[in-house]
């Protein structure tokens, strides 16, 4: 079973951190693990992650370890140097922001953004906290809307440790 992890962002972003609930859904197929007090300011309690079956953790360490693929808000940067292959998904402008997610740039790291500007919005109809719960299944192995599959395709943004997004690989180029 893969781990999941979910670290607290500082803030609140319904439309990026899931639901107990949606996590609920998937409980059977994935083990979740929740930092605590990651769904606070969202309205989502510790208890409410326990009920549907997610392990809180005390530590950002310590849900990272754990996991296989981490969901990353905002809460950039830190450092880690993994052991063993970790996916994160955010939602960080890449073009942009892209020094944030530089801590990121570790062997045995891969990166997918979901941000609206790498999704291309006018094809991509789903929301960041869709598109994550998809990018789960579609890890598992199970079938997803076509438009998704695109979509994790166009996002990867860092691959192994290095960029692979061209985007910014040319943005990167003019400074």
């Amino acid at each position: 079973m893969i781990g999941v992890g979910i670290l607290d962002s500082g803030g609140c972003n319904v439309n990026v951190i899931p639901s107990p609930q949606d996590l609920g859904r998937l409980k059977n197929e994935a083990v979740f693990y929740i930092e605590q007090a990651s769904g606070v300011e969202c309205g989502f309690t510790d208890n409410d992650f326990w009920q549907q079956g997610c392990i809180l953790v005390n530590s950002r360490d310590e849900v990272i370890n754990k996991s296989n693929i981490i969901l990353l808000d905002n809460q950039l940067p830190f450092s880690f140097q993994p052991e063993k292959r970790k996916i994160f998904i955010t939602n960080i402008d890449v073009l942009y922001d892209y020094n944030k997610f530089l801590c990121l740039m570790e062997k045995n790291v891969d990166v997918y953004s979901f941000h609206p500007g790498v999704l291309e919005p006018e094809k991509h109809k789903y929301t960041f906290q869709q598109t994550f719960i998809d990018f789960i299944r579609f890890y598992m192995g199970e079938p997803i809307p076509p438009d998704n599959i695109h979509a994790f395709a166009k996002s990867k943004v860092i691959s192994n440790g290095k960029i692979v997004y061209r985007p910014l690989l040319k943005h990167l180029e003019y400074f």
